[in-house]
């Protein structure tokens, strides 16, 4: 190989490497422009995406909005329909032990009496079996004197049988 065939080969590999480093700026260049592009696009389809979502975006927070409004207020009805039922529960129960109370005392009033008027009964009958009768609001009585006397000194004798 001579001095001129490589001094060819040198200066074609120099060319080579130029063209190599042309290519690779090219190449640097399309994937900046590719990316630029790619970017632009992007921002683009973003604007868009945005500019046709916002309407829908703001529809949908006034649904909801509206939505919250409802439920606050069924949450407010509910509310004083549990009270109202609370309530009204309550003032059940304070009515119904009120009217137990005045039964009770009513039914021991009348057990009382019951008690009272069960005492009489024997006297009653005894009254109803003797000859007796009243007199200027005392009892008079036809008295046994055959029947032994009876009581403290012995001084009360049984009334003759009424006929």
């Amino acid at each position: 190989m001579t001095h001129s065939d490589m001094e060819e080969v040198l200066s074609s590999l120099q060319n080579s490497i130029r063209l190599q480093a042309a290519l690779m700026a090219k190449l640097e260049q399309r994937d900046r422009q590719t990316a630029d592009r790619f970017h632009q696009q992007m921002q683009s389809l973003h604007d868009q995406a945005q500019s046709a979502l916002a309407p829908a975006a703001i529809r949908y927070d006034r649904a909801v909005e509206s939505v919250c409004v409802k439920l606050q207020a069924a949450q407010r009805t509910v509310s004083v329909a549990f009270a109202l039922a609370g309530s009204s529960l309550l003032l059940f129960l304070l009515v119904g032990w009120l009217l137990l109370g005045y039964y009770r005392r009513e039914l021991q009033t009348v057990q009382s009496e019951l008690r009272h008027h069960e005492q009489a009964i024997p006297i009653l009958q005894a009254y109803a079996a003797s000859d007796a009768m009243l007199c200027d609001g005392r009892i008079c009585v036809n008295i046994d004197p055959t029947a032994s006397p009876h009581g403290e000194k012995r001084r009360y004798r049984p009334a003759k049988r009424r006929e």
